[in-house]
């Protein structure tokens, strides 16, 4: 795709569907019923896990399997509580197997490696050692001198940020700047990386918006894009593809499901485009990508389940880690009560503090009213993390985002819940 021409891959992806309904070969996995607490997802689910191929792998748009469907099919299950691993095709194939087969391909494209990356995160597998590859190694290799990005235009950086954030590993500040410097003046971004006006489209945005509130970017840029995204909404709330069609502005679901990630991930209430999302899917279980085109389309219903689950990426592991016993220790500690400490708010009724960054949140945000009283101090958990348990919520320090609206936030503890209550 040359940067210079000015695509309308909505217009594109409208046709490519309409082909697909009887396009895919399909073979029945053995997996077992969805179990999300969502009915909606747990029979799109369903649905979904019939359209998988012979090499365990999933195809967009019928034809053979590709990576970046198949990653976008891994975070649909994980999200909705399935182990993508029991997802197997009629020759034992699972979509984790595909994606390990052409790991070594796909190396080349940091964008695609990244999502690569996600998904074998999210199934709770090393990304450092697929088939003997390193591929957060090879993200960090691809990046390119002159423009700063890993790969080409913004899609693909924003995958490649996502997965190192994910992954752990160094994100250089230059990278960061290098997505916020490509940012168009409406709020947007265009998949090309191209910075003239009208170029963007929601789709980009959304992932760039996730990549940058993953990596701790600028909260201005983050809150002008999220601004572009609601102005994209038509009269449902769903979210348009672009501004091509304007004034009549039609929603569709991937559009939707890209930018319910992209308000979850940055604290903004997106209930209004998640009750849209839930109009647009068919007796199959499957979802749509538009009402004018009302076939069942696997690339909507993968892209869709994620954010009806209320998962934006990186999405959370299906497993998590195993407890750190000094963490389980330091948990005890916290809960025991507290005197007073200067400096921090104090709470008789329930013997503890809130603190610093913590306290301040709390204040601001509707205090006891929202959140309750706090049970227990803040400490350190499992995942490193700086945490503290109110009534009603988890507070989480993100020192990366010192500085931001985004400094403190509150921890997915209903996922959680869902998650741990649907593994087999």
């Amino acid at each position: 795709m040359m940067a210079s021409v000015r695509l309308h891959p909505g217009r594109i992806l409208a046709l490519l569907i309409l082909i697909s309904a009887t396009a895919l070969a399909a073979v029945a996995p053995g997996i077992r019923a969805a179990e999300s607490g969502n009915p909606q997802v747990d029979q799109a689910v369903t649905w979904l896990a019939t359209q998988q191929i012979d090499n365990g792998g999933f195809a967009a748009f019928g034809g053979e399997s590709d990576a970046g469907t198949t990653a976008d099919v891994v975070f649909a299950l994980v999200a909705a509580g399935v182990d993508p691993a029991t997802v197997e095709s009629g020759s034992g194939k699972s979509p984790l197997d595909y994606l390990s087969d052409v790991a070594a391909e796909a190396s080349g494209n940091p964008g695609l490696t990244g999502k690569i990356v996600l998904a074998m995160l999210a199934a709770g597998i090393d990304p450092r050692d697929i088939e003997g590859l390193d591929l957060v190694a090879a993200i960090k290799n691809g990046v390119d001198p002159e423009t700063g990005l890993y790969g080409f235009g913004a899609v693909n950086h924003s995958y490649a940020l996502l997965a190192l954030a994910a992954a752990g590993a160094d994100v250089d500040a230059g990278a960061i700047d290098a997505l916020q410097n490509i940012q168009i003046d409406d709020g947007s971004w265009a998949f090309t990386g191209d910075t003239e006006p009208g170029t963007g489209d929601t789709n980009t945005t959304a992932v760039a918006v996730q990549a940058l509130v993953a990596t701790g970017g600028r909260s201005a840029a983050i809150a002008k894009s999220i601004d572009y995204i609601f102005s994209a909404q038509d009269e449902t709330g769903a979210i348009a593809y672009d501004f091509s069609e304007a004034p009549d502005l039609v929603g569709d679901a991937n559009s939707t499901s890209g930018a319910v990630q992209a308000m979850l991930a940055a604290g903004v209430d997106a209930s209004r485009q998640i009750d849209a999302l839930s109009t647009f899917q068919n007796e199959s279980g499957a979802f749509f990508w538009r009402a004018d085109f009302a076939d069942d389309s696997l690339l909507a219903t993968a892209q869709v389940i994620p954010a009806l689950m209320a998962a934006p990426l990186p999405i959370d592991p299906l497993i998590p880690a195993p407890v750190d016993p000094d963490a389980e220790s330091a948990l005890e500690s916290a809960l025991q009560p507290a005197n007073p400490t200067a400096g921090c708010i104090h709470f008789a009724t329930t013997s503890h503090n809130a603190c610093g960054s913590f306290a301040e949140f709390w204040t601001v945000n509707g205090g006891l009213k929202i959140f309750g009283y706090p049970m227990s101090e803040e400490f350190t958990d499992e995942h490193g993390r700086t945490v503290q348990y109110f009534e009603r919520a988890r507070f989480e320090l993100h020192p990366e985002n010192a500085g931001t609206p985004y400094e403190v936030l509150l921890g997915r503890v209903g996922a959680e819940q869902i998650d741990h209550a649907t593994q087999p």
